[in-house]
């Protein structure tokens, strides 16, 4: 049975309401009676199993152990008044990774590696604890922070202790976890140790690689099937480019049947896959483009722009997301340097910050500038043909970018006062409404002239300017 809103568990954490409800136990999320502290409620309701009540109390001794920031902390740990043993645990406001996985599919390889190597932290948190997490997987790897993308490994349910303590809790021939991401040795029942945790961490990146298993996550028989031959290199997707082949080595050594062919801690790993990710080669610089003469007049709008490709697509930044959507947005934030390059010289800029046109006094006419942004649902960006027809809206000064699954952005220039660059702005949003209807939200905010977009900004690694902070708080 639930508890009701308002009830007071372990004498000091008020309940606010449900955040989750699954055969074993329910989640709520709940306050610190005096302190107001916002925490996370997990109780056990069905205790019919045989030991899952040490179970559960092993786990909330296990994840007091650990203290760190990929790891979800526990606060505390008792039982109702009906006998129902819980855990207090840190709040965490994010979104699992296996969701992340089914509406995105493949992550771009910088991305992947960079919540890998959170992964690692984690589990090297873990490890010098002394536990074993044995069911890492993506429903398991919850992604938090204002940009979600940093890890929080979750779920100890069967994680086990190290060492000489492990041997009491084991019974030979059990397989306890999740196949699809178990270890050769895991298994088949044989001996766990830090390595077993770094394989299924390998099996997390393999499928942020590729957007899908290397085979069915309920097909025991074709888990089976890779115990006999080598892990095949990830199928990349047409639309992400690949990654280094440094990084797919790295990742094949994690992946070894062998146990004593893989890295030795998360430690190492993480340095590997992270050397491995800084050897990929740079891109040439796109030359500058000529400067147009001072009686140039602007370019007319470009009949069908190409769609932005997928490189270009990974290089946006995070924005925020209003709670109550329940939409997610991944930031892309380990960006090669000369990727900004592209990024800007596409927008008419340099490699320096992006400024459309040269605020520099010459002869030609001020450009006047205004930012507009548009809240569409993930299902209309997700159409090539409204991508067409937003790219169609802006001319060859600037051109328009989808940022995430559900926000498409520009920053346009026109001639002229600022008044023309205002009302320009609303003929564009007005657009944009008539295509969508109630399906968009636009704003538009002028900017001053001088208005610069570094690259640490487009990709989140700076504050972002304020007018564009002003601009998002309208939608």
């Amino acid at each position: 049975m639930a508890l009701a809103k308002g009830t007071v568990a372990l004498g000091r954490y008020v309940v606010a309401d449900l955040l989750g409800e699954g055969g074993m136990g329910q989640v709520y999320r709940c306050h610190h009676d005096r302190l107001g502290l916002p925490v996370a409620l997990k109780v056990l309701t069905d205790r019919s199993s045989p030991g899952i009540e040490a179970r559960f109390e092993r786990e909330a001794m296990l994840m007091a152990r650990v203290r760190h920031p990929n790891v979800v902390g526990i606060l505390d740990y008792g039982f109702l008044d009906d006998g129902c043993p819980c855990i207090v645990m840190e709040l965490l406001e994010g979104v699992p990774l296996d969701q992340v996985l089914k509406q995105r599919g493949a992550l771009p390889w910088q991305l992947a590696v960079k919540l890998h190597v959170g992964v690692l932290a984690g589990l090297g948190a873990l490890h010098q604890a002394g536990v074993l997490h044995r069911d890492l997987k993506p429903g398991n790897v919850l992604l938090v922070g204002p940009r979600r993308d940093t890890v929080k490994l979750i779920d100890f349910g069967i994680a086990q202790p190290t060492g000489d303590e492990a041997a009491r809790l084991t019974r030979t021939g059990m397989i306890i976890g999740t196949p699809a991401y178990m270890a050769p040795e895991q298994l088949l029942c044989g001996t766990l140790d830090a390595r077993t945790d770094l394989y299924a961490s390998g099996l997390l990146l393999w499928e942020m690689l590729a957007g899908a298993m290397p085979c069915g996550a309920n097909d025991l028989r074709a888990v089976l099937l890779r115990l006999q031959q080598p892990m095949p290199v990830p199928p990349i997707p047409d639309d992400r480019p690949a990654p280094p082949a440094a990084v797919l080595s790295v990742l094949a050594q994690t992946l070894c049947a062998d146990v004593d062919q893989r890295p030795d801690s998360a430690r190492t790993l993480a340095e590997k896959i992270v050397a491995a990710a800084q050897s990929a080669p740079t891109q040439p610089k796109p030359a500058p483009r000529p400067a147009q003469p001072a009686t140039a007049q602007p370019a007319p709008p470009e009949p069908s722009p190409p769609r932005p490709t997928a490189e270009e697509m990974a290089r946006t930044m995070a924005l925020p997301v209003p709670p109550e959507s329940g939409q997610f947005q991944m930031a892309q934030t380990m960006m090669a340097p000369s990727s900004a390059d592209v990024l800007l010289s596409d927008l008419g800029g340099g490699s320096g910050n992006l400024a459309i046109g040269d605020p520099r006094p010459t002869a030609a006419p001020v450009l006047r500038r205004f930012l507009v942004a548009a809240r569409l649902p993930s299902s209309v960006l997700a159409r090539k043909e409204h991508r067409q027809w937003l790219a169609t809206q802006t001319t060859s000064i600037a051109r328009g970018y989808a940022l995430g699954a559900s926000l498409w952005f520009a920053l346009q220039s026109r001639p002229g006062e600022e008044s023309a660059a205002a009302e320009q702005g609303e003929t564009l949003a007005a657009a944009i409404r008539q295509q969508f209807g109630e399906l968009a939200v636009v704003a538009v905010e002028i900017v001053d002239e001088h208005f610069q977009l570094s690259p640490a900004a487009l990709t989140g690694a700076s504050p972002m300017p304020e007018a564009l902070a002003r601009l998002l708080e309208k939608l």
